[in-house]
């Protein structure tokens, strides 16, 4: 194995990217807002492309006309937290994308390579899912959605993480 330092950084999005949950986080949201909200909510229809898991929650909360306070946001995103693995577990649509993996595995065989998350998950709604799949090992960390920031804050928290990695 040749000892190089990382001299290439690959950022990788997780949800159409790397992985499919089959959808397996709405009916985690619908449980948190449940859970904060006090009732109800179908989710279903709901488009979360594109957004961060702290933008879904302020919408959720808006939604149900409920403040989408930093302690409510957090709140939610916890109990969503929490609830992820057991509906990775029911999902039975969720799938790992074509060639992804022998990608991975490829790339980890190269010492000159340094594999990082850029996602709108939180961290440990990322890693749910990279670690349902058996994907988590192939990372050396990333930037994350946190609470209700802007997604425009993950690409910089990235760049600043591979700097401090090399």
């Amino acid at each position: 194995m040749n000892l190089t330092m990382p001299r290439v950084v690959l950022f990788w999005d997780i949800d159409g990217t790397l992985l499919l949950t089959g959808r397996a986080g709405i009916p985690a949201l619908e449980g948190a807002a449940r859970e904060i909200a006090g009732r109800e909510v179908d989710l279903t229809g709901m488009r979360t492309a594109g957004l961060t898991d702290g933008g879904i929650v302020s919408m959720v909360l808006e939604d149900l006309g409920v403040e989408p306070t930093p302690a409510r946001v957090e709140t939610m995103l916890r109990s969503y937290e929490d609830k992820l693995p057991r509906h990775m577990k029911e999902a039975d649509t969720g799938q790992v994308m074509p060639n992804v993996r022998a990608i991975l595995d490829s790339l980890a065989e190269r010492d000159d390579v340094l594999n990082l998350l850029l996602t709108g998950n939180t961290e440990a709604g990322a890693a749910v899912k990279l670690a349902h799949f058996g994907l988590d090992s192939y990372f050396s960390g990333g930037a994350f959605s946190v609470d209700a920031a802007p997604r425009e804050e993950i690409a910089p928290r990235g760049r600043a993480l591979a700097r401090e990695l090399l």
